[in-house]
């Protein structure tokens, strides 16, 4: 698959170099070495083939972050505020687990969070993990909470335990 996504670099380098761009679809695409010309970063540094228009390169510099236990909320440090990874270990109370664009937990209330997932407890205790190949990008800032209403209704509950890898 390499060799292949490779081979399509390079054509579709070729074919910028050939034929002018509009410059509103030049600007769309990636440039090369802190220039403006139009072009294709064929490898990331870390061995990761780039394609204009394909999806970003798997992030690094991931930090492993975790909060205290019984907590209702974890404001990751992420400086270019994208999560890869979460996993979330609550006690006896069900709930959801939210993830919000903010620098910090909302109040109490509606809210509208970027992903949301049901934790169910067996009485004692509970738990969900998630992955993303391409991390989850964010805006303002990567916040998880814990809530017992719903994904809709904030209600924080300082019932759960939060752990991450964040950028």
């Amino acid at each position: 698959m390499r060799n292949f996504l490779l081979r399509y670099a390079l054509l579709v380098a070729l074919l910028v170099a050939t034929f002018a761009l509009p410059p509103a679809i030049a600007a769309m695409w990636p440039s090369v070495s802190g220039t403006t010309a139009p072009g294709i970063v064929i490898e990331d540094g870390a061995g990761h083939a780039v394609i204009p228009g394909g999806p970003p390169p798997p992030a690094s510099g991931l930090a492993n972050q975790a909060s205290a236990d019984s907590v209702s909320n974890l404001v990751f440090t992420a400086t270019n505020k994208q999560l890869a990874s979460l996993t979330v270990k609550i006690g006896t109370t069900s709930g959801y687990v939210m993830l919000i664009d903010a620098a910090a937990l909302p109040a109490n209330g509606v809210v509208t969070p970027k992903w949301c997932y049901p934790v169910f407890s067996n009485g004692t205790n509970g738990s969900v993990s998630a992955e993303w190949h391409v991390p989850l990008l964010f805006t303002t800032g990567v916040t998880v909470g814990f809530s017992t209403t719903g994904c809709d209704t904030l209600t924080a509950s300082a019932t759960a335990k939060f752990m991450g890898q964040a950028n």
